[in-house]
């Protein structure tokens, strides 16, 4: 079993990321390089690290965390029967997101760092 103030920062952690990546996804649709940057590209790592999180998570989501033993703490506090309606309801949500972050972050990847010439546009 895991400390309880640990199960409750590890989700308010998620929750603050999960912000952070929306805000980040918001803004960087809105964004294109332009000729000043070159080859440099900046951001796109940050960009790479989130596709590679998001699809690592997604995995997660789909393959571990469906199974009901995989959470005891959540069982034991919610109860058998409460627990699977909360991981039933919930868990495709999470899965969706994460599977839709990667898209998403993988189409801005492709599409940001395309030099366009000759545009009035906001550069990163």
């Amino acid at each position: 079993f895991e400390p309880t103030s640990l199960v409750m920062v590890n989700g308010a952690v998620e929750l603050v990321q999960v912000n952070l990546q929306l805000l980040f996804i918001a803004d960087l649709k809105h964004k294109t390089t332009g000729e000043e940057y070159g080859r440099s590209k900046p951001g796109r790592q940050i960009v790479t690290f989130l596709i590679l999180s998001n699809l690592g998570l997604w995995i997660t989501y789909n393959f571990e965390i469906q199974k009901v033993n995989a959470t005891p703490d959540q069982l034991q506090f919610y109860g058998f029967f409460p627990w699977i309606i909360i991981q039933r309801i919930t868990l495709p949500l999470c899965v969706f997101f994460r599977f839709h972050s990667t898209v998403v972050l993988a189409e801005l990847w492709k599409n940001c760092y395309v030099i366009k010439r000759g545009t009035t546009s906001t550069t990163i």
